[in-house]
């Protein structure tokens, strides 16, 4: 994933390589020579990285690229995988003691501050500001508060302080070069650019970036150089590694000049927010985090929780509009326990039969979130009146902008998921729909 990404769905500015300038960046040559030192078989000199015009950098192919062509070969000495990192000093030091993303941010962050640090000329090519939402100025993320991604940013933000401070105390001299405002650049860097932990291993096949492995443990790689590719749900390339280390390998051609795009995976704009600091406007992957609690007696009294629950755009070729886990827990919401395969791993055929009083129940939970949603979207666009349609925040930075148009997109996705949501359940319902007011509500998990 690249410095700050590009859109690229579907009005993004389509770049093409100057042929007559040189590589614009400053870390390239270091880097390019640090990757040729690290293994005869880096083969990187039919791309290059340019600054794009939606800001940041892409990779450019310098030839053209028949389909099924390796484009660039990343030598496994140059892939920073969850083994190197658990073998040096840090890895030692820490380990069983904290989760492999903090001990990999710990990393990165000893890295930094090092004049000498083997991957060194790969932590001069990150970028000095981390793009995702939880490392956002106060002024964007505080547009975020009373979202499911707000609440996702302040507890990931939470957490890291806890992590850090307990490293500072039990770990003394590895921390010492170490504080919180690099830690955080640490922490941004390798969520916006961890690639499958498979890509680590030899002789894997090839696949497309939506292939997860590694994400609920928060183990991956970092693939110097390639990690500059921008996202394109059209992205024309797929991923393999063999005896020489990680390919990129074209699965349509590509042209000389042209922009190669990554894919990222089929992914909401929470979770591209969340990882990668941007989102796409009419995101056909959008999704809405469904959290519930329930219990005997009203809150206060002790709650089970519930969820999250992924509601989904109708007609979403990969995923259910409703997850049957979903169905399941409200069929039976004390005993529920989530199912080995997640909230949207089971089968059609595995669902249970839906009751009607249990529509009942989620469509009156969902017009209450639907309210609160539209609340957050209205208070948005009148703010952006306020502040004209360039910015809705009138500090005068072009990132910042960038970014409230970014939380203007994922309210507009919220609101329409759930309003695609509760009517789906009216039509299930049919004339048998309930008076809102005569429905006990499920207590929502604010």
């Amino acid at each position: 994933p690249a410095n700050i990404m590009a859109l690229n769905e579907p009005d993004v500015k389509k770049a093409r390589l100057d042929q007559d300038d040189g590589p614009k960046c400053d870390f390239y040559a270091d880097l390019t020579s640090w990757l040729s030192s690290a293994s005869p078989s880096a083969s990187f000199s039919q791309i290059r990285v340019q600054p794009t015009p939606n800001a940041g950098n892409g990779l450019f192919a310098t030839c053209d690229f028949k389909s099924d062509s390796i484009i660039a070969t990343i030598p496994h000495e140059a892939v920073l995988t969850p083994d190197k990192v658990r073998s040096s000093d840090i890895g030692k030091a820490m380990a069983d003691r904290f989760p492999f993303s903090f001990i990999m941010s710990v990393y990165l962050a000893s890295a930094k501050a090092s004049n000498d640090h083997p991957f060194g000329a790969f932590i001069k090519s990150l970028p000095e500001v981390a793009p995702n939402a939880p490392w956002w100025d106060e002024t964007p993320r505080s547009l975020l508060e009373g979202t499911n991604l707000g609440a996702a940013v302040g507890e990931f933000r939470t957490d890291l302080v806890k992590h850090f401070e307990k490293a500072r105390e039990a770990l003394g001299g590895i921390m010492s070069d170490i504080d919180l405002e690099l830690l955080q650049w640490a922490a941004g860097v390798y969520d916006s650019r961890r690639l499958p932990l498979r890509l680590g291993t030899k002789n894997s096949a090839g696949k497309e970036a939506t292939d997860d492995q590694g994400i609920a443990t928060g183990e991956g790689v970092m693939v110097p150089l390639l990690d500059q590719g921008n996202h394109s749900m059209e992205s024309a390339i797929t991923w393999d590694t063999d005896e020489n280390g990680v390919n990129f390998r074209s699965k349509k051609p590509i042209s000389k000049g042209s922009e190669i795009f990554n894919h990222y995976g089929f992914k909401s704009n929470e979770e591209l927010l969340m990882a990668y600091g941007f989102c796409i406007q009419n995101n056909p992957h959008e999704s809405y985090g469904l959290l519930m609690s329930v219990g005997t007696e009203p809150p206060p009294a002790p709650q089970k929780k519930l969820g999250p629950f992924q509601l989904r755009l109708p007609n979403n070729e990969l995923f259910p509009q409703f997850p049957p886990e979903l169905w399941r827990a409200l069929a039976d919401p004390m005993n529920y326990e989530p199912s080995a395969q997640g909230g949207e791993g089971l089968d059609s055929d595995q669902a249970p039969e839906v009751d009607q009083e249990d529509v009942q129940f989620l469509l009156a939970t969902l017009q209450h979130k639907l309210k609160r949603a539209v609340d957050l979207q209205d208070a948005h666009a009148s703010r952006r009146a306020a502040h004209g349609d360039a910015s809705v925040c009138a500090d005068g930075k072009e990132e910042t902008a960038r970014q409230c148009q970014y939380v203007g997109w994922y309210l507009d996705g919220q609101v329409e998921v759930l309003e695609k949501a509760a009517g789906s359940l009216l039509s299930m319902l049919g004339d048998e729909v309930a008076d809102e007011e005569e429905l006990e509500v499920i207590h929502e998990e604010d």
